[in-house]
């Protein structure tokens, strides 16, 4: 998923809470790991799914 914006609107979500500043640095945290996510990109895509740990070596 990605969306592609130049700026959001967040007046209601930081102006109705009961910590505005608190609210604002949550939002701004979270715009920043997100384009840290962008950047780092995605594990490359497989058709088939890998076995993590061999069968005799599992707990259950």
């Amino acid at each position: 998923m990605e969306l592609v914006c130049d700026g959001i609107l967040m007046s209601t979500a930081i102006a109705e809470t009961t910590n505005p500043v608190l609210m604002a640095s949550v939002v701004k945290k979270g715009v920043e790991l997100g384009r840290e996510a962008f950047i780092a990109e995605h594990m490359p895509h497989r058709h088939y799914g890998s076995a993590s740990s061999t069968i005799g070596k599992t707990f259950f």
